[in-house]
């Protein structure tokens, strides 16, 4: 993911708010539509979702604390408890960074768990 490098750190600095142009009913269209393009030169078949998604199960495996992941990830858990930076409760980059770094280290884990339903363990009498 671009965001761990120290470019997108500094890139995303500039915007402490998010990123008003996405900031609407349309805004989860909008930037589908804009990054669909990338994914699916890059990963044929799979689109800007389809990563969002395995981020948000790499930063599962990993352990990773579920308000951290639900920041990430652009959702709340419910209730009261939003972590977009709105409520003063937000997480900082370098939280975020460390988040998914540790995530993208946890990605042979989900290898593991694949080879593991085509190939189980055999039991021995």
């Amino acid at each position: 993911m671009p965001i761990v490098t120290a470019e997108g750190i500094a890139i995303l600095k500039k915007y402490t708010n998010g990123f008003p142009k996405f900031q609407d009913d349309k805004g989860p269209s909008r930037i589908n539509k804009i990054f669909s393009p990338f994914f699916t030169t890059v990963t044929p078949g799979k689109s800007f979702y389809s990563a969002r998604h395995r981020m948000d199960d790499l930063l599962k495996i990993s352990g990773v604390d579920l308000g951290i992941k639900a920041s990430i990830s652009g959702r709340s858990l419910g209730g009261h408890l939003h972590y977009y930076g709105k409520s003063g409760n937000a997480y900082t980059l370098k939280q975020k960074k460390e988040a998914i770094e540790k995530a993208l280290a946890a990605a042979p884990i989900k290898k593991e768990q694949e080879n593991e339903k085509t190939n189980p363990p055999t039991s021995k009498p």
